[in-house]
């Protein structure tokens, strides 16, 4: 039996997709041009044609069993894993779609059936092992594709094409084809296209398209931040995430536009490696155990004081009424948690969580059940502790970087929650992990965290670098309480030779005397504390016995000019300095540095100029 291909006849409107290996150049033409084979084409086909025209002396009956046998066939390619099994109806509900779509002829069960033995037996286009069917080979698969697939050329194709292909089928479809991908990124249809590909649509970041800002919006219908593209990375963790998802689908019965994803992927990213000695949902806890354990998570250090108004802490859990509870009953549920369940340890009338991993159970709680809207995520930010805040609460545009390989235990904070989240951590953001990464930049306003915390806190450059445990002390100090101070340091640099040291000495008002026995500097020296500058703005010296308060102060490092130092001086170099350059302007630019006074032999500067040259 010969298949004709008559793609026009088979619907003016059919929309299938064309394998990129098949496809010309794209680049000029908003239509996928038709494919001609130049390898032998298998008997079988060798009548197929991708002209769309029909043959004059074919009946109208042949032509709609030739279309009913074409659908039949796309109907086995484009089910996933490109098979088919008998002996369930799915394969037959789909064919009957597509043709209710293309207006085609319609063929009994029995007669399709027929049809494939036909093809296995006599054409040999399918092959069939029991139950499964599938193409012949994977150059019929192609061809089939080639002759369909060419007619996708308007919007009305491809919303057709979208509605009876399997979202399986659709996303190597994108990976393969610029159009199709071109098409679900489009302004109009793009909402509609996010939802029915629902998770499925992050992977078009990795289709190896040109990455624009249609992606943020896809992200944006999802309410996902950018990192979780970061997730990608790793095939087992995306699957994961989405079968997490998929779960709570199942068990809340909603669907996944009604899902608060962002809250979900916190919730999944701060849980997923935990449970495994002591897993919380086993426990059949309830909602006032819940809202003790989420009391402790919200208190500083993770620890609850049972001699101070801890109860307080529960009544301000009312911004989540999932967690409220009868005060009553509160101290028979701590007696379980921690005699009981043993989640908890009291240590010294203070309440802790036994690990790690408890604790992190119930921050994937919380998250996954409290923190729903933009203003539940404000009521987080006023009534937890800092601790909480700064180890699983990273801003909305963070992203992975060759530093952290993977996305952590955290949650993503909405965008215009960023101010109030700085406002309740004050300098304690110092204390943040993505201080650490100083590329870390917000993409919409293209600045670094660092210079967010700068511009909000004035904390001075150099701090950032520190380690966490000098910027701890720097926070301890810092809310003992600060005081202005005026403190400037000069940096005198130039060949040996130049005057440095002289012109030091002439700043001091030093007499000719002082000036005679100026030698050169070895290394560099360093004057603390050396001027000071007066009402009128005026350098002058600072005498030993004055009192420094209030005054602007400034000291001085004079480097020595010879080749051999200029190593070390870099150590002492600083952007919070400025600099004295002294030059000898009684000697040429293009004159050689005398080598008396600056050994370069076997240096980087020899043959080393004046001028620098």
């Amino acid at each position: 039996m010969a298949i004709k291909c008559r793609p026009v006849d088979l619907c003016d409107d059919i929309a299938l997709p064309q394998k990129r290996i098949r496809i010309g150049s794209l680049e000029n033409s908003n239509v996928l041009k038709p494919y001609r084979a130049t390898q032998p084409v298998p008997s079988s086909l060798e009548n197929a044609s991708c002209s769309g025209k029909t043959n004059d002396n074919e009946n109208q009956e042949d032509a709609d069993d030739d279309d009913a046998d074409r659908s039949l066939l796309y109907c086995i390619l484009s089910s996933v894993d490109g098979s088919i099994d008998l002996q369930f109806n799915y394969w037959y509900e789909t064919l009957t779609n597509i043709r209710n779509y293309y207006k085609l002829k319609h063929r009994s069960r029995e007669e399709d059936i027929l049809a494939i033995q036909s093809m296995t037996e006599t054409s040999r286009l399918v092959k069939r092992d029991r139950n499964i069917v599938k193409c012949f080979s994977e150059f019929i698969v192609d061809e089939e594709d080639d002759c369909v697939y060419n007619c996708l050329t308007f919007n009305k194709n491809y919303v057709k094409f979208m509605k009876v292909t399997p979202t399986e089928v659709l996303q190597e479809c994108v990976l393969l084809v610029n159009n199709i991908h071109e098409y679900i990124m489009s302004s109009n249809e793009i909402s509609s296209n996010v939802l029915k590909f629902g998770l499925d649509f992050i992977r078009f970041y990795h289709t190896g398209l040109e990455y624009n800002e249609k992606h943020n919006r896809g992200l944006k219908i999802l309410n996902l931040p950018n990192a979780v593209v970061d997730m990608l990375n790793d095939d087992d963790e995306f699957g994961d995430f989405k079968e997490y998802v998929n779960e709570i689908m199942k068990q809340e019965q909603k669907s996944l536009k009604s899902l608060h994803l962002n809250s979900l992927l916190g919730s999944y990213l701060i849980g997923r490696e935990t449970g495994r000695e002591k897993a919380l949902n086993n426990l059949a806890l309830s909602h006032s155990n819940w809202s003790i354990l989420v009391s402790i998570l919200m208190s500083e250090s993770y620890s609850l004081s049972l001699s101070s108004p801890w109860k307080e802490l529960l009544r301000n859990q009312s911004a989540f009424p999932l967690l409220s509870c009868d005060s009553s009953i509160i101290d028979s549920d701590i007696a379980k948690l921690t005699d009981i369940s043993k989640v908890l340890y009291n240590e010294n009338s203070s309440v802790r969580f036994i690990s790690d991993d408890i604790r992190h159970q119930v921050m994937s709680y919380f998250v996954k059940n409290c923190l729903i809207t933009n203003e539940d995520y404000e009521n987080y930010i006023k009534l937890s502790s800092v601790d909480s805040l700064l180890e699983y609460v990273q801003p909305w545009w963070y992203m992975l970087d060759e530093h952290y390989p993977y996305l952590k235990e955290c949650l993503f904070l909405p965008h215009s929650l960023e101010d109030s989240f700085f406002q309740r951590l004050g300098l304690d953001v110092l204390r943040h992990p993505t201080i650490d990464d100083e590329e870390a930049c917000d993409e919409k306003t293209k600045a670094t965290f660092r210079e967010k915390v700068k511009d909000k806190f004035n904390v001075p450059e150099e701090i950032f670098d520190w380690e966490y445990d000098a910027r701890c002390r720097y926070i301890e100090c810092a809310k003992r309480g600060t005081k202005t101070v005026h403190r400037a340091r000069a940096m005198i640099v130039g060949c040996a030779g130049a005057g440095k040291t002289t012109l030091l000495k002439r700043l001091q008002k030093l007499g000719l005397e002082e000036l005679l026995k100026v030698y050169s500097t070895v290394g560099l020296e360093v004057h603390e504390d050396m001027f000071e500058l007066d009402e009128d703005s005026c350098l002058r010296a600072l005498l030993d016995d004055t009192n420094k308060d209030d005054k602007k102060i400034l000291s001085v490092v004079d480097f020595g000019g010879q080749c051999a130092y200029y190593a070390c001086h870099q150590v002492y170099l600083s952007r919070r300095a400025f600099y004295i350059l002294v030059m000898d302007m009684s000697k040429p630019f293009t004159e050689t540095v005398d080598k008396n006074k600056c050994e370069q032999r076997e240096t980087m500067f020899t043959g080393w100029t004046y001028g620098g040259n």
